[in-house]
C-alpha cells in the first residue's frame, strides 16, 4: 500500500492511499485509492463487509464476493466485461513518487484483468496543489472491452458535460474529468441492489465513466480531479492546442 499525507495540523490536510495486493485477502480492491482534499473525503473506502454475514453467505454456497463490500463494486478500481477481478491475481506496486510536484504510486494490475487484458497498469498521482489523477494505460485482450471506471462517494454527483461530473460535499466542489480517445459515457451508477442482511451503506453513490474499446487496442484513460471546472477546461484546452499543433508539424 501507498500512503500519503500532507499533514497533521489540519482537517484540511490532503490524503491519498493507494492499493496493491490480492483478492484472496478478501476485498476486490486491487488498484483502488481513497483520496481527500480540502477537508472532504471525496473518494471513499465502504470498509470490511460483516464477518457473520460472510459466514452465512459461505454456508448457504455462495460466494463472498456477492457482497458488495467485498466485490469490485464496492471499490475505487476498474471492472471489466463485467467481470470479477481474478481472485488469484496481484495487484503490484511496482513504483512510487515522494517529491513535493508528484506523489503517489504506479500498480501493475495485469493479473486482475487476464481473462480480458494483455496489460492494465495504472497510475495514481498528485500534483504540487495535490489535485489528483488517475491514469490507466490498457492493452486490451482479443475481444473488445467495456470498461468502468468508478469510485464510490458521500458526495452528490451532478453530469455537467459529457465527460465531467460534478462532486458536491459540506459545501465544496470537485470535478472529475475524463480524458480518453475511446468511446465513452458519463454514468451515475444506480443503488448497490444489496443482498438481504447485508449493511446498506446509505448515501453511498457510485460515478464514473464507461470507456468501450476494441480487440488488441492500447487505450489510455485519465482522470482529473480539479476543485475548479474553468481551470480544468484551460488545462484541457492548451493540451490539445499542443497536440493539434505537434500532428500539423
Amino acid at each position: 500500500m501507498y500512503l500519503y499525507r500532507s499533514g497533521w495540523s489540519s482537517e484540511a490536510d490532503s490524503y491519498l492511499a493507494v492499493k496493491g495486493g490480492r483478492a484472496q485477502d478478501g476485498h476486490m480492491d486491487g488498484g483502488s485509492f481513497i483520496y481527500e482534499w480540502g477537508g472532504v473525503r471525496w473518494a471513499v473506502d465502504v470498509g470490511a463487509a460483516e464477518e457473520a454475514m460472510v459466514a452465512k453467505v459461505l454456508a448457504d454456497g455462495k460466494s463472498r464476493w456477492e457482497l458488495f463490500r467485498c466485490g469490485v463494486d464496492a471499490h475505487n478500481t476498474l471492472k471489466i466485461n463485467g467481470h470479477r477481478h481474478n481472485e488469484s491475481g496481484i495487484a503490484k506496486i511496482t513504483e512510487s513518487f515522494t517529491s513535493a510536484a508528484r506523489k503517489g504510486a504506479v500498480v501493475d494490475m495485469s493479473e486482475l484483468f487476464s481473462a480480458d487484458t494483455r496489460s492494465v497498469v495504472r497510475t495514481v498521482e498528485l500534483d504540487k496543489k495535490d489535485c489528483l489523477k488517475v491514469s490507466d494505460h490498457i492493452i486490451v485482450g482479443d475481444r473488445a472491452a467495456t470498461i468502468e471506471w468508478k469510485i464510490a462517494t458521500y458526495a452528490t454527483p451532478e453530469v455537467v458535460g459529457p465527460s465531467m461530473i460534478k462532486l458536491s460535499q459540506n459545501g465544496q466542489e470537485l470535478y472529475l474529468r475524463l480524458i480518453s480517445k475511446g468511446r465513452s459515457q458519463v454514468k451515475i451508477w444506480p443503488v448497490h441492489n444489496y443482498m438481504p442482511g447485508e449493511a446498506v451503506d446509505e448515501g453511498l453513490q457510485r460515478v464514473g465513466f464507461v470507456v468501450e474499446a476494441k480487440a488488441g487496442q492500447e487505450v489510455d484513460i485519465v482522470v482529473e480531479f480539479s476543485p475548479s471546472r474553468n481551470k480544468m477546461i484551460g488545462r484541457l484546452r492548451d493540451k490539445f492546442k499542443f497536440m493539434n499543433g505537434a500532428s500539423k508539424r
